[in-house]
């Protein structure tokens, strides 16, 4: 055959590659270098004078287990192969099939990692090359056993429109809202702009990238690292690895994942003012595996918020750092642990105890046993539960400063012995701290001891107790009554329905509260002071079971825009009682339920906090108006007091300076919301057609002492 014909039909393969577009297989034809120059060694490490060079058509070997070449040792020996190849621009992918490691470059970037004793495996790699000249150098050991080391690759032709590396997105504001003012392919995420621009389309301060690429992985784990100034979001795989969402130095975060195979990862990042630099990378870590014992993330803050700077497999949850870090690149101070795993237990009753400075919370099969998150002294802490068989357990510890320590452990104790009335524990101190000195089983919270001791070896005064019980209820909306001499809390599904902590005689308070039905958790806290020790619990229902919304739409998320800080409330409204915050860039999770004006949305906080907030201060790729309109029952505080003025004004706001809304006149009754301004001068009202008001407590008359009202933040 002529030489013209062979380059014919060459030519018109590659065109027609091109045409398809589809990969392609690329071998040495256009090869700068006529083979590959290879260099063996006697040991596994590449080091000293090679014990044999030559020349090599293709690597694609397998030696089992005898000698690649004469004067080459059987096992313990190591390779070099390198050469140029001249190849057209586009995507490359590399498959390396080797035992045991292996690394390979391409013009000096490494595609493919794995330096580590191994079976028989196959590893990929991507790079995007430009038309030319590249250097392709493959490294190779072999330890012991079978010998295997191949090494081949495949190409795909550019396409418009296509992104071989990541698909970066700009926009001119810090939210990636709105269309991107430039779309470029970046070869990687590794950027320093410092303070200028990334682009002359691009300010060089407030604004925000979005990058997007599938990588294919080999089966293994994979550390990602991260770093950022300011904020950054990594998702790999639909799963959000790290979240730093805020303004910050620039700081290496890292998180770990098992992957295999095509995987989706996005790089989020804004830039505030000052430097701005961004970097992503990652690494095989090793084969995939389950963590066996527990899964210890640790956070450099004291909140568990955001990713985690450290991921590791902790054989017990029994530790004494002092005034020392748990780990490298953990604070000494102010870090939090979060540890989980499922164990296997034999049916019966189990004591877990826990020891810790400063806080700590455990939840056994879901439910949570201990609940001390403040600042304290190590003192152990005793909580009982019956289980059976696979059941998951999360501890969370934090450590505010000095001294940090944690333990955790449990001990079968008998058989099963649920307890189908209140566990009550009894405190001799009035705010229920340390272990509790009396724990029995309590009929019903309905007691008057009057300058009696509760329970043996309890004090006359100055005592608290805790009763805690599931209780099954058909859906609807229950009014819960305490009547108390001294203080008293009722927390319904962990929320908090009464609240009259407070020195005071009998006084009896209400609260309403809708449930869906099932087996609901109760909690009423207790305190006596000193004189009459009284208590009473009680509820009942008072509606028909409520309306069940229609299911929400799909979500999504919403990210915090507020300058400071968002209430979170149990209803959508300011009249409602506020839960807890969330901070800005916070990334919050949309429920699919909004109010009827798309005033307020219900999410759940990164502290698995459920409940609403103003939309206003929140931004989401979701249109609020697509969600579900539900109606929320308005919130109600169970208190009541008597206008005691001939007229009294109901005004906008807790002062005479707001505007007047109505006017109450002489013994009409009226509901309080339940909140309070600073000195208790003033109380919020619900007024018969919805609407709330303030008014001058003085002109009040009410067994409620207004001062333990909740204060108005709002």
């Amino acid at each position: 055959m002529s030489k013209a014909r062979i380059f014919r039909i060459v030519l018109f393969t590659l065109v027609a590659g091109l045409l398809a577009g589809l990969p392609m297989a690329i071998g040495p034809a256009e090869a700068a270098d006529a083979a590959w120059q290879a260099q063996y060694w006697n040991n596994r490490t590449l080091t000293g004078t090679p014990v044999r060079t030559q020349s090599e058509a293709n690597i694609d070997y397998n030696w089992g287990q005898g000698s690649p070449a004469a004067g080459v040792n059987v096992d313990n020996f190591s390779a070099r192969w390198t050469r140029v190849f001249n190849l057209p621009a586009g995507l490359y992918r590399f498959q390396a099939t080797v035992d045991d490691g292996v690394r390979v470059w391409v013009d000096g970037t490494v595609v493919i990692d794995a330096w580590n004793d191994s079976a028989t495996r196959t590893l990929t790699g991507e790079i995007v090359l430009p038309a030319g000249d590249h250097t392709i150098k493959m490294e190779y050991y072999e330890a012991g056993g079978d010998a295997v080391a191949r090494l081949s690759w495949t190409y795909t032709p550019p396409q418009p429109g296509t992104y071989f590396n990541w698909k970066g997105e700009y926009f001119n504001n810090m939210t990636l809202s709105g269309s991107p003012v430039l779309v470029r392919d970046d070869a990687r995420v590794e950027f320093d702009w410092g303070g200028g621009a990334p682009d002359g389309a691009v300010p060089a301060d407030r604004f925000s990238v979005r990058w997007t690429r599938t990588v294919n992985f080999s089966p293994g784990r994979y550390k990602f690292m991260a770093s950022a100034d300011d904020g950054l979001r990594l998702w790999v795989n639909g799963a959000l690895l790290i979240d730093r969402w805020f303004d910050q130095q620039a700081a290496v975060f890292t998180a770990e994942i098992d992957l295999s195979g095509n995987v989706p990862i996005q790089v989020e990042y804004f830039e505030n003012t000052g430097g701005a630099r961004v970097m992503v990378s990652w690494g095989y870590s090793g084969s995939a595996s389950g963590i066996n014992n527990w899964r210890g993330e640790y956070f450099n803050n004291t909140s568990l918020s955001g990713s985690p700077n450290l991921v590791r497999d902790d054989g017990a949850i029994n530790f004494n750092w002092g005034t020392g870090a748990p780990a490298a690149g953990i604070n000494a101070d102010r870090f939090s642990v979060r540890w989980t795993r499922t164990v296997n237990f034999n049916a019966g009753r189990y004591r877990f105890t826990v020891k810790s400075d400063d806080g700590v919370r455990l939840w056994v099969n879901n439910v949570l046993l201990v609940d001390r998150w403040y600042d304290q002294q190590a003192v152990d802490v005793h909580a009982e539960i019956d289980l059976s068989g696979n059941v998951p357990v999360k501890v969370e510890y934090f450590e505010n400063q000095g001294d940090a320590q944690i333990s955790m452990g449990w001990l079968y104790v008998g058989g099963s012995n649920v307890i189908n009335n209140w566990r009550g524990e009894y405190f001799n101190n009035a705010n229920l701290s340390g272990n509790p000195s009396y724990v029995r089983d309590d009929a019903n919270v309905n007691f008057n001891w009057g300058t009696g001791a509760p329970a043996p070896g309890i004090n006359v005064d100055n005592f608290s107790v805790r009763w805690t019980r599931n209780l099954n209820f058909t859906s609807g909306r229950y009014r819960f009554t305490a009547t108390s001499d001294d203080g008293v809390r009722v927390y319904v599904h962990d929320r908090l329905v009464i609240n009259n902590w407070s020195d005071h005689a009998a006084q009896t308070v209400t609260g309403e509260l809708d449930l869906a039905g099932g087996s609901v958790p109760i909690k009423v806290e207790y305190y006596d002071r000193s004189g009459i020790a009284q208590v009473v619990v009680s509820w009942t229902a008072v509606s028909a079971p409520p309306t069940t919304p229609p299911p929400p739409v799909s979500a999504g998320t919403a990210v915090v825009t507020v300058a400071d800080y968002l209430n979170v409330r149990s209803g959508p409204g300011v009249s409602y009682n506020v839960l807890t915050q969330v901070y800005p860039g916070q990334i919050v999770t949309l429920t699919g339920y909004r109010n009827s004006a798309t005033t307020w949305v219900e999410i759940i906080t990164p502290g698995n906090v459920r409940g609403w907030s103003n939309a206003s201060f929140l931004w989401s790729t979701t249109d609020f108006k697509k969600l579900t309109s539900v109606d929320v029952p308005p919130p109600t505080s169970g208190m009541t007091a008597t206008v005691n003025a001939y007229f009294l004004n109901v005004r906008s706001g807790p002062a005479t300076s707001h505007t007047r809304l109505t006017t109450l006149t002489q013994g009409m009754r009226v509901n309080l919301t339940g909140f309070r301004n600073a000195d208790a001068s003033w109380v919020q009202v619900k007024l018969d057609d919805d609407r709330t008001g303030w008014v001058s407590s003085r002109y009040l008359t009410s067994t409620i002492t207004f001062s333990t009202l909740t204060l108005w933040t709002g």
